[in-house]
């Protein structure tokens, strides 16, 4: 008779018969330090204002021994300039005069005293210790002369720099205006500007006067010549080119009271008067 062995039941691992545990990772908890507390006492206070009130009076005491001590007052003074004339003005200017000390100096209103001179346009001051100053000085620079009543020498900018003589100057180009410059003197000493940096400068040397009286119409008239070049207000240099090219041509109308140039492609011009031959002197002739 067969006999049935017993059913097999699945029967887990021993160390699965135990229930599992979860921990999570231990973090040390750091308990905080105490901190100790410092009082502040009255007596601390009283100390450490002894102690500001201390370093005030020494600084004051340093201090007040510089702006006092002999050996900085100022006693050299140095003035580098182009213009030799200008340097001994400058020098025989402060020449005698107390200065007083190099820390008391205000190198900004001896600035400002520098520039009211007419020949000033920069100035530069520094100390130079233990007593001395260094002064820079950019000049202005004579760009023409101005014919009001006399022959003026000014710059760029229409500063007045000196009257002159016209014979000892007669290198600068005049500027001429038939109301005396009463009207828009500034605009047109930059008109003047402009034009004479659109030449060569073997242009402006030849470059005898300019008439500003109409802004729309400058007058140039060269050296050695009393013909007039009417150019209007812009292409100085061109035109100036023209009338240079043709000047071989205009010689057979004899001398010329004018050369208009104003008119694109064309130019007027207009002989000297002649009593035996008036139509010709009031005629425009134009030239292709």
């Amino acid at each position: 008779m067969a006999t049935r062995s017993p059913t097999l039941k699945y029967s887990p691992s021993t160390i699965l018969n135990h229930p599992l545990h979860f921990r999570r990772k231990t973090i040390e908890v750091t308990q905080p330090k105490l901190r100790r507390k410092i009082k502040i006492k009255l007596v601390h206070i009283f100390l450490t204002f002894l102690l500001m009130a201390g370093i005030f009076f020494i600084l004051q005491k340093i201090y007040l021994f510089l702006i006092s001590w002999e050996n900085f007052n100022i006693k050299e003074i140095e003035v580098v300039c182009a213009k030799e004339e200008l340097k001994n003005q400058i020098l025989k200017f402060y020449e005698g005069k107390h200065l007083g000390n190099i820390f008391l100096l205000d190198a900004s209103a001896l600035k400002n005293t520098l520039l009211n001179h007419r020949w000033v346009k920069e100035a530069r001051v520094r100390k130079v210790f233990p007593h001395g100053i260094k002064i820079e000085i950019e000049e202005r620079k004579p760009f023409a002369l101005l014919m009001i009543n006399s022959p003026c020498l000014i710059d760029k900018e229409g500063v007045y720099l000196e009257q002159c003589d016209f014979s000892q100057n007669s290198d600068f180009p005049i500027l001429t205006d038939l109301n005396n410059f009463r009207e828009n003197y500034k605009e047109k000493v930059k008109i003047a500007a402009k034009f004479f940096q659109s030449l060569a400068p073997s242009e402006r040397q030849r470059v005898h006067s300019l008439d500003l009286s109409n802004t729309r119409n400058i007058i140039l008239r060269f050296k050695n010549t009393q013909t007039m070049l009417l150019l209007g207000d812009d292409r100085f240099s061109e035109k100036i080119h023209i009338f240079e090219k043709l000047s071989g041509i205009l010689k057979k109308y004899g001398d010329l009271e004018y050369v208009d140039l104003r008119f694109p492609d064309r130019l007027y011009i207009k002989p000297q008067k002649n009593p035996s031959d008036n139509l010709l002197a009031s005629v425009g002739w134009e030239v292709k």
